[in-house]
């Protein structure tokens, strides 16, 4: 059985959240840089520093 998921339309706006580190997620986005052409990308650089 899947999971939940929703059908919307392609044009309206969608949001992948990728979380790891800054370097793989460079590395991911050097590498589907093709496939990523159209797309709006946003990178949120957020750290916690625990003392």
């Amino acid at each position: 059985m899947g999971g939940i998921s929703e059908i919307r339309h392609s044009k309206h706006p969608h949001l992948i959240e990728i979380v790891d580190s800054e370097s793989r997620i460079n590395q991911f986005l050097d590498e589907q840089k093709a496939f990523l052409q159209d797309t709006k990308v946003f990178v949120v650089k957020n750290e916690v520093l625990i003392k």
